[in-house]
């Protein structure tokens, strides 16, 4: 038998070694575009001004890590993450500060194992590429057929299934070296974060400080499975979750109990169907005594269709699109209308009466009608100066009521 140089490069007798590189295979997660984190990548520093500008009622502020890029071979998991907000009210003075302490953690990791092994690293056997047609796996050995019907095809000489037979053939020994992909994490996980709330009392500052720290201790589970404080008071408030894992599902959290200085002193816990939703709900009493408190038995775009609290009686639920339009307890049953944006139009009450909602051009609630014209509540906001929302409410037979309530630059009440 001949061997054409055109079909043929190696005797048949020489043993070639090929050799792989290995791969460095990391995912690093990114925010959705939407998303303050995600629309800011590539930026250091960003402000957000409340309000309009000029007449603002203060600012978000907005810090990044952004490393200066490097090689090719540059691990990038730092870039993009947020580090640090800052909120001002509308003299520019500092009345939030949060910081957010990463844990980068680079190394070979398996979660659970691997091939019965301690889970300490991945090592995938494969083979190089190798020119010649045959697959993997077999006895190393490649075999070159002359074809009845002219020319040459390389086989797998363990393999007898092929439509045409050889006239000639040869075997050529080959030599594999194989190596394991060394699959490594980089885990970007929020190990605490710090919170400075800023006070001004007769123009001093006056500040309270609090760290939570975040605790994972499930390889399986890429969210925290503990949350815990030092309050004022002395005392360690801690706060333990463990995470559904049937069906690959790893990310929702069924059972989550509630810590003071080691004593359990609260939580829920819940049983879910083979689709990650919610069947029964658990209260977890003092000293860790469970007591069921909701069964839900079916579902529809997946929102319940019912719903039971213990002995009582049972609320049913009909939805459209995501959004509830009928719920029925008993003989009692409310109805609900949406405009095309879907905030909420209307409300049918269980006596059959209707109350209406409207929206100014912001979108902000305007006006509520209840009671056939009866009782008719108007909103009205203000920014800076100080920042209000105003409620009247006219009665037909009773004194109009008004209510003014006051904020600062975060929303939260003041007056």
């Amino acid at each position: 038998m001949t061997y054409p140089e055109s079909e043929v490069s190696l005797d048949p007798e020489d043993v070639a070694t090929y050799s792989c590189d290995t791969y460095n295979v990391f995912a690093s997660a990114q925010g959705a575009l939407g998303t303050i984190q995600g629309s800011h990548i590539g930026y250091s520093r960003v402000e957000e001004i409340i309000g309009e500008y000029g007449n603002d009622i203060g600012k978000q502020v907005y810090i990044f890590e952004n490393t200066p890029g490097g090689t090719g071979s540059l691990w990038d998991t730092e870039n993009g993450t947020l580090m640090e907000t800052q909120t001002y009210d509308n003299q520019n003075r500092l009345v939030k500060k949060v910081k957010n302490n990463y844990s980068f953690k680079k190394g070979l990791n398996c979660p659970g194992g691997c091939n019965g092994g301690s889970g300490t690293e991945i090592r995938s056997p494969t083979t190089c590429d190798f020119s010649y047609s045959y697959q993997p796996g077999n006895d190393n050995r490649a075999q070159l057929c002359k074809l009845a019907s002219g020319g040459y095809e390389w086989r797998v000489t363990t393999y007898s299934g092929y439509t045409e037979s050889c006239t000639e053939t040869a075997i050529f020994k080959a030599k594999f070296i194989r190596k394991g992909y060394l699959i490594e994490e980089v885990w970007k996980k929020l190990e605490s974060n710090e919170t400075w709330d800023y006070f001004y009392d007769s123009g001093a500052q006056q500040q309270v400080y609090n760290k939570t720290n975040f605790e994972y201790t499930d390889n399986q589970i890429g969210q925290p499975t503990a949350i815990y404080f030092t309050n004022s008071d002395g005392k360690v408030y801690r706060t333990e979750v463990e995470y559904y894992k049937g069906l690959n599902i790893k990310t929702i959290p069924k059972k989550v109990t509630k810590k003071t200085d080691g004593t359990i002193v609260g939580g829920t816990n819940q049983d879910l169907d083979s689709y990650g939703r919610t069947s029964k709900i658990y209260e977890i009493l003092e000293g860790g005594t469970e007591l069921q408190r909701v069964t839900i038995n079916s579902y529809q775009q997946g929102r319940p269709i019912d719903y039971t609290f213990m002995d009582h009686q049972t609320d049913n639920f009909l939805w459209d699109h995501g959004l509830m339009i009928r719920h029925t307890k008993g003989s009692w049953i409310r109805e609900y209308d949406y405009f095309e944006n879907r905030q909420l139009k209307s409300v049918k009450e269980i006596d059959g009466l209707q109350t209406n909602f409207d929206y100014d051009k912001l979108l902000r609630l305007k006006e509520v009608n209840a009671r056939s014209g009866n009782i008719v509540t108007t909103y009205s906001y203000q920014y800076g100066g100080p920042n209000q929302i105003q409620e009247q409410t006219v009665y037909s037979d009773a004194p109009t009521q008004t209510m003014v309530r006051e904020f600062d630059g975060l929303g939260r009440p003041t007056k």
